[in-house]
């Protein structure tokens, strides 16, 4: 079942995003992929004075830039093909969206405190 624990790990990130966006912002934020979301994240961090923030943002999305690719892909796969991991895609994805967890805890405590 690990194209399942892929997926399920894709969801929490995105919603994850999502909810740090709404609370830095107080806007629902719409789409489902991960480096678009982040990418808009950092943009929106920046244009309110977040500089720090939004260059942490970005950095993570360079450094784990394979593996959100490969989560994305775990959505779309799941609704229109059939995906193929294994234990080592699964824990690197359990890897980066924790990582990705605890950065967008500390951006919106930065932030709003």
């Amino acid at each position: 079942m690990h194209d399942v624990a892929v997926f399920l790990a894709e969801q929490a990130a995105q919603l994850y995003a999502k909810a740090a966006y709404f609370q830095l912002f107080g806007e629902k934020r719409r789409g489902h992929g991960l480096r678009e979301l982040l990418g808009a994240l950092a943009r929106d961090l920046e244009a309110q004075g977040y500089a720090e923030q939004a260059r942490a943002v970005r950095q993570f999305v360079v450094e784990y830039r394979d593996v959100l690719v490969m989560l994305e892909d775990a959505y779309i796969d799941s609704r229109y093909g059939e995906a193929s991991y294994d234990e080592g895609d699964v824990s690197k994805a359990v890897e980066a969206v924790e990582k990705l967890m605890e950065l967008l805890e500390g951006v919106v405590r930065d932030v709003v405190g």
